[in-house]
């Protein structure tokens, strides 16, 4: 190599060398996955590779347990390299402002996720090597989230000062407003740097609201993708009133459907999707923390008898005063399957056991529930809700304080968005 290299520093002019030098040297060196061919942008001086990319859409798909396809890759490909980008800036601005992310960061968000997602401590790496998915590009992923959380409590957070006042204020209009609505909201923001692409970012946060068919899969895509402070825990907000948020998202919230995303919703700084997870009064009690005492009678399925045991649970949920007098029913209807479930609460109950039980007078038999092998009959022999709860001062600061510093984190990342030298390569 070095008599080759001699050669062409024989046949070449002095003010060529340093060209071929800088040549060999970057060929020799350069990984393949970051060589030309597979750049799929610069940031700055930062090189985001098409394996990035391919890997980074991996784990959505493997999160969001759908099928990968070439179609569903490139209909996720804007959102996945516009994160990306997000990423290589905040981790290059962190590492400007001398934030470090130790290996027990790292670590201790691996614990977090391991919660999550309930899986045994420690086995991280296993879990994501058997997801088919580099298990670095995964760290490189949560360490950019660290470094930017740490830099945005350490040089944002000193900026947001709540006044006593101010907390007072909230807690005078939260005693205003009781009765009215609240919802459990989660988001999905995906920040617009200039209004002529609102309408672009809409239809690419449309594709990505078609491959969303649960909460959990929210939770992922706002992990992945979201802008907003709030994606590292999935997107959720908490609890919040309509006039709370921007205009656009209050005046949608009380027409939604609970655990179906919304369409997309363009405001003056970007693009949302809002999920209401639960609803309840302001200054009600949490509906979760509801207590039914329940009955049940269970009508075994068979391929054979389907027809004629739903028929029979229509007669059963027909009969009056089902909670006192389950023994002479089910006699009635040859059930052997019946008995007293005791106390429950909401919280612990599938979403759509709960939804039958709350429409449900007390005494009374729910609506049977159809389930795979079985058909389920509640009584609901008592219900008791949780008395109503007025938040403290300091959730009110706690609550102020998130707004706030969210609000400041975005303008932040638009800044550095603006200042940023980005070339796509595809």
């Amino acid at each position: 190599m070095f008599n080759w290299l001699r050669s062409i520093r024989n046949r070449q002019a002095a003010f060529r060398m340093p060209m071929y030098f800088c040549f060999l040297t970057v060929a020799i060196l350069l990984p393949n996955a970051v060589k030309a061919e597979r750049i799929a942008a610069v940031v700055n001086d930062r090189i985001i590779s098409l394996y990035d990319v391919n890997q980074r859409t991996l784990i959505f798909i493997r999160a969001a347990n759908l099928t990968d396809s070439a179609q569903l890759r490139q209909r996720l490909a804007s959102q996945v390299m516009r994160k990306l980008v997000d990423e290589t800036l905040q981790l290059e601005e962190a590492e400007r402002r001398n934030i470090t992310v130790s290996d027990n960061d790292i670590s201790g968000a691996f614990e977090q996720i391991e919660r999550q997602i309930k899986i045994a401590p420690g086995t991280m790496e296993t879990f994501i090597s058997s997801q088919g998915v580099d298990f670095n590009i995964f760290r490189e992923k949560t360490r950019a989230e660290v470094a930017w959380s740490k830099l945005v409590n350490i040089r944002l957070r000193p900026q947001v000062q709540i006044s006593d006042e101010e907390v007072k204020e909230n807690l005078e209009l939260l005693k205003a407003n009781a009765g009215k609505p609240e919802f459990l909201l989660s988001e999905i923001f995906i920040q617009v740097d200039e209004p002529s692409q609102s309408a672009k970012i809409a239809q690419q946060v449309l594709r990505l609201r078609e491959q969303i068919r649960s909460p959990q899969d929210f939770a992922n895509a706002a992990q992945q993708f979201s802008s907003g402070p709030t994606a590292a825990q999935g997107g959720e907000i908490g609890w919040v009133q309509p006039d709370q948020m921007d205009p656009v998202i209050g005046q949608a919230l009380p027409d939604l459907i609970r655990n179906i995303p919304s369409e997309p919703i363009v405001s003056t700084d970007g693009v949302y999707l809002v999920m209401i997870r639960d609803r309840r009064k302001i200054m009600g009690s949490n509906p979760l923390q509801t207590l039914v005492s329940l009955k049940q009678i269970i009508l075994p399925l068979s391929s054979e008898n389907t027809a004629a045991q739903k028929d029979r649970a229509k007669q059963i949920t027909a009969e009056r005063n089902g909670c006192a007098n389950l023994q002479p029913i089910a006699a009635k209807y040859g059930v052997q399957n019946h008995g007293d479930l005791g106390e429950l609460r909401y919280k612990d109950l599938p979403e759509n056991i709960r939804a039958k039980l709350s429409a449900a007078e007390v005494g009374e038999f729910a609506e049977a529930i159809l389930q795979e092998d079985q058909i389920l009959i509640l009584a609901v022999c008592a219900r008791n809700e949780p008395a109503s709860q007025i938040p403290d001062e300091k959730t009110v600061r706690n609550q102020l304080t998130q707004f706030r510093l969210s609000r400041l984190a975005d303008r932040y990342l638009r800044d550095l968005r603006q200042a940023a030298i980005v070339e796509f390569r595809r």
